[in-house]
């Protein structure tokens, strides 16, 4: 009740009960609750503003997590991806598009290689009925070596890599 109205909600809940570090127990984990509560929020805000009781109408919500996630812990249950998504679906009904994606971070220019799922949440009647497709990559992989190119008493140039990374996302952002 004391979670404040908002449009957009954005989160990552703890990852262990679905990393490879942890115990891969997924929703049968004490740990995966957070996951619960983000739902239950979103839940909340959602009818809070169907109620009358807010200002605010959340529109969009977006749940990151590692790619664990879409792991079955056993070939006869769902992963917990679906048991998220159906329980997302189940509890906001049709006034809301939920989705999934899957990206690596190493294809948007950082110097990790770190596979990650977004659920995504859109409310029905402000956008369309598509599925949001994977954001733009980089032009190709960054390796940390070619961020790291120069010495410490140069002058900062930026690597014809990251010139060519640049260059794309400002074409992407003029379009």
């Amino acid at each position: 009740a004391s979670f404040p109205c908002a449009n957009i909600l954005v989160g990552g809940p703890p990852c262990p009960p679905f990393s490879s570090c942890g115990r891969r127990l997924a929703m049968e984990d004490s740990r995966a609750r957070p996951f619960e509560r983000c739902i239950d929020v979103i839940c909340e805000l959602d009818n809070r503003r169907r109620n009358g009781q807010a200002t605010k109408e959340l529109c969009f919500f977006i749940l990151e997590n590692v790619a664990g996630i879409c792991f079955k812990t056993n070939q006869d249950k769902p992963s917990a991806l679906d048991m998220l998504l159906g329980t997302l679906r189940d509890r906001l009904k049709e006034q809301w598009l939920i989705s999934a994606i899957r990206v690596n971070t190493l294809n948007y220019g950082l110097p990790q290689n770190r596979d990650r799922v977004y659920i995504i949440g859109r409310r029905a009647s402000l956008y369309p009925l598509r599925v949001p497709r994977d954001p733009p990559a980089f032009a190709r992989q960054v390796k940390p070596r070619e961020l790291l190119g120069t010495q410490d008493n140069e002058p900062r140039r930026l690597t014809s890599l990251q010139s060519q990374c640049l260059a794309k996302m400002k074409d992407l952002h003029k379009q």
